[in-house]
């Protein structure tokens, strides 16, 4: 049984799970950004992942589908940010989170828009 047995919240939650390891968990010493993460970095990618959580969730209950929301690039780009943020810049992530919030928002206003043609 695969992912595509599991309902829409599951696999979003599924997804989410991955990018909670590989975005924030996950290190490489090999990187010389990522071998080091402060806590400030390391709390600011945490709440990212939370709140793109969240948002998608809302999103889904709405009736996205959940292949609408994984093909975006922001799972993608979460996973990069640690490498590609330094500890002492953190306004790239407030430029990405302004980014995914936009885009789902502009999805959101879609939605409901539909949702309130169908009632």
């Amino acid at each position: 049984m695969g992912p595509e047995a599991l309902s829409a919240s599951q696999r979003w939650v599924l997804e989410t799970s991955g990018l909670i390891k590989e975005a924030v968990l996950q290190q490489s010493a090999l990187d010389a950004i990522d071998s080091y993460c402060s806590p400030q970095k390391q709390f600011r990618l945490l709440d990212l992942v939370l709140s793109y959580h969240l948002d998608g969730t809302e999103l889904i209950n709405l009736g996205v589908p959940v292949e609408s929301l994984t093909e975006l690039p922001y799972g993608a780009e979460l996973r990069r940010l640690k490498s590609a943020v330094s500890n002492d810049d953190l306004q790239p992530l407030d430029d990405f989170a302004s980014r995914v919030r936009e885009s789902f928002d502009a999805i959101r206003a879609e939605y409901s828009v539909n949702q309130g043609s169908r009632s």
